[in-house]
C-alpha cells in the first residue's frame, strides 16, 4: 500500500487535517505555475474588451457597426490579491490601468489601494475582476449589492470559481441594464450555462479555460511527474501542503 499513490484534480477544497493524518503527502501548483495561470486568466479580462460583442453572438451581423471598450486607464478591482490576483495586477498596470483590491487582511507591502469590503470596492472600480479562492465565505461574494455598485458602466470578470456568483442575481443585472457587462471563464452550475445569457451582446462566455495555454498545462503536468518522482524517491516533495 506505501508504495501506490493516486493522483486527484479537485475542484474543492481539500481535508488536508485527514491528509496528514492518514500520512497522505499532498501537493499543489508552486509560483510559477501559478504566475502562468494568472497571465493566461488575463486574457480571459483582455478579450472581453478586444473583440466587438457580435463575434461571440451567432444572431449578430460580423461586420455589424459594433465597437469594443478601451481597456487602458480603466480602474482595476481585484477581490483575492493572490499569486493570481498579483499576476493580473501587475499586466493590468501595462495598460495604466489603477489598481485596487479587497482581500480578508490588508497587504501591507502592497502598493494597491485596499478596499475593507467589496461592495466598496466595486463602487471604485470600472472593472471588477474575481480571482480568490471558493471558500464559505466566498460563495456569492458576488451579490446584488456588489452588482448594483459595480452599475451600469461597470463589468464584472470572473475567473475564479462559478459560485463566486449568484447567477440568479447577475443575469437579471445584465437583462435590464444594472450591470454594463460580464466576462465569465466559470459558471455556477456547470457545464450548465444560464440560457439567457446567450443573447447577450455584453457578455463574453469562455468555458473554464484560464489555464488552458499549452506552456501553463505542460508546467502544470511537469509539476506533477517532478512530485511523484520525488514520493518514489523518497524525497520532499517540491511543491507540499502536507
Amino acid at each position: 500500500v506505501h508504495n501506490c499513490v493516486k493522483v486527484f484534480f479537485l475542484k474543492k477544497k481539500l481535508d488536508t487535517a485527514n491528509a496528514c493524518s492518514a500520512h497522505v503527502q499532498v501537493g499543489n501548483r508552486d509560483i510559477t505555475v501559478s504566475g502562468r495561470v494568472g497571465a493566461s486568466r488575463v486574457k480571459s479580462v483582455f478579450i472581453y474588451y478586444s473583440i466587438p460583442a457580435p463575434i461571440f453572438n451567432s444572431k449578430s451581423n460580423l461586420f455589424g457597426c459594433v465597437f469594443s471598450f478601451q481597456f487602458s486607464g480603466e480602474t482595476v478591482g481585484i477581490i483575492g490579491l493572490g499569486r493570481i490576483g498579483q499576476a493580473i495586477a501587475k499586466r493590468a498596470e501595462g495598460f495604466n490601468c489603477p489598481i485596487c483590491y479587497y482581500s480578508r487582511t490588508e497587504k501591507r507591502d502592497s502598493k494597491y489601494k485596499y478596499y475593507p469590503s467589496v461592495v466598496e470596492l466595486a463602487s471604485k472600480c470600472e472593472i471588477l475582476v474575481v480571482a480568490c479562492p471558493l471558500t464559505e465565505e466566498t460563495h456569492h461574494i458576488i451579490n446584488r449589492e456588489v452588482i448594483n455598485a459595480l452599475g451600469p458602466k461597470g463589468y464584472l470578470i470572473n475567473i475564479g470559481r462559478g459560485k463566486h456568483v449568484d447567477e440568479a442575481e447577475l443575469v437579471p443585472a445584465l437583462l435590464e441594464g444594472r450591470l454594463g457587462g460580464a466576462g465569465l471563464d466559470v459558471f455556477e452550475n456547470e457545464p450548465t450555462v444560464p440560457e439567457e445569457l446567450f443573447g447577450l451582446e455584453n457578455v463574453v462566455l469562455l468555458p473554464h479555460v484560464g489555464s488552458g495555454t499549452i506552456e501553463t498545462r505542460t508546467a502544470m503536468a511537469d509539476l506533477v511527474l517532478g512530485n511523484l518522482d520525488a514520493h518514489f524517491l523518497g524525497n520532499p516533495l517540491l511543491t507540499p501542503l502536507v
